[in-house]
């Protein structure tokens, strides 16, 4: 119910959760859908010529322009590998991700070469706009999550709330288990085909969890995600 798909493209839609997903049944293609007007490139599997078809890691890998190193890594039992234009790169890999090109979705190479390009792209912003407002680098990066500032301004929020309102009466705690969590039927089939496990879909997997939390968080606990919601879990709070 979290996801459904165009009829015509084949790429994957988030859905939002509603009132009735108890007894809301399985979503199907979508008839209409803007994936025509959308800007970004969606490749079909009919684009991909006939002798690039079923090449094997190797020859893909030999073929690539580039050669992303992604260091050394170690995979825990129960986790994942760790180790400005009007084009958005970040919008276009998650639209290509989306899509019915497995390709994408399956290449860990790929997504850490977005990542480090992205995290360059908003460091070395970081340090011009530093430049400009004549103030450290590290200040202009306190809006973003992966930085130190970020959470110690957080930390200063939280305790101003707290010296305002007093302490808070009511926790919620989210902290998903990707062995037992469920997944759609589009990602199963992914891994059935793809001969991949449980955390070995890094990206599909990702995107799926944080997508039904937010409507878990928005929708069923906030009522916040559409004006439908007339029994939230917090209706007795407000």
């Amino acid at each position: 119910m979290s996801w459904t798909y165009c009829h015509h493209s084949g790429g994957l839609n988030a859905q939002k959760m509603l009132p009735s997903f108890r007894n809301r049944k399985p979503l199907t293609a979508m008839q209409t859908c803007s994936c025509e007007k959308e800007r970004y490139c969606l490749p079909s599997p009919d684009d991909v010529p006939i002798y690039l078809l079923d090449l094997t890691t190797q020859e893909i890998q030999a073929l690539r322009p580039l050669d992303v190193h992604t260091g050394d890594y170690e995979k825990k039992q129960h986790g994942y590998r760790g180790g400005e234009s009007r084009h958005s790169g970040k919008v276009a890999y998650h639209t290509k991700v989306l899509g019915p090109m497995l390709d994408y979705m399956l290449s860990y190479e790929i997504l850490h070469y977005q990542y480090d390009r992205w995290m360059f792209k908003t460091i070395t912003g970081a340090v011009n706009s530093a430049r400009l407002a004549r103030c450290s680098p590290a200040k202009s990066l306190d809006e973003k999550t992966f930085s130190y500032g970020f959470w110690q301004w957080q930390h200063r929020f939280l305790i101003d709330a707290v010296r305002q309102h007093g302490y808070p009466s009511f926790f919620v705690t989210i902290s998903p288990y990707e062995w037992t969590f469920p997944f759609p039927p589009w990602l199963d089939n992914i891994r059935e085909v793809a001969g991949r496990s449980h955390t070995e879909l890094p990206i599909a997997e990702t995107l799926h969890i944080a997508h039904v939390l937010e409507q878990l968080v928005r929708g069923h606990i906030c009522g916040a995600n559409t004006n439908r919601w007339r029994s939230h879990i917090f209706t007795c709070y407000s």
